[in-house]
């Protein structure tokens, strides 16, 4: 599901802000409401070298209109959403993996002594959170006890995270 969102994001991002701004602006105009950017204070940014020659290199600064203002936020608001997104995908991939033990699937197709043995990787990785034997009894209990409880489908039981 993150992975779609930021594939979606990076889409809207790629395709620019031009078919967004005509329907804001295709809308502002069936509301009756002027679609134009107010001027303001002109910011000014350093332009990039290869931008420069059609300048002097003496004159290397940039004024930007509102509109540009505008899209250049809009991708520096995208970027950082893209960087979040990735983040948080990868940090999700690893909990995913250190927690793997605890689904469907491993609880059904894995023997208890790889179990047993997830659960002390676990404890080393998280040992101030988690006491290793008391865990490694409750999942052999557990192991046992989630076959008979859900018998046809262990594996559907427990969802996958990534």
């Amino acid at each position: 599901m993150i992975k779609g969102l930021s594939n979606t994001i990076q889409e809207i991002r790629g395709e620019g802000i031009e078919p967004i701004l005509e329907f804001a602006s295709q809308t502002s105009k069936d509301l009756g409401i002027d679609d134009y950017f107010p001027e303001k204070r002109r910011k000014t940014v350093n332009k990039r070298l290869e931008d420069l020659e059609t300048q002097s290199r003496e004159d290397n600064t940039c004024y930007l209109t509102a509109e540009e203002e505008f899209k250049r936020e809009l991708n520096l608001v995208h970027d950082r959403i893209l960087a979040e997104l990735k983040e948080r995908y990868e940090t999700l991939e690893i909990l995913s993996s250190d927690f793997y033990f605890l689904t469907g699937p491993a609880l059904k197709n894995e023997p208890l002594n790889v179990l047993k043995r997830h659960v002390a990787d676990f404890g080393l990785k998280y040992s101030s959170d988690v006491d290793v034997v008391e865990l490694s009894n409750e999942i052999e209990t557990f192991e046992n006890q989630a076959k008979e409880l859900v018998e046809k489908d262990l594996e559907k039981a427990t969802p996958w995270i990534c």
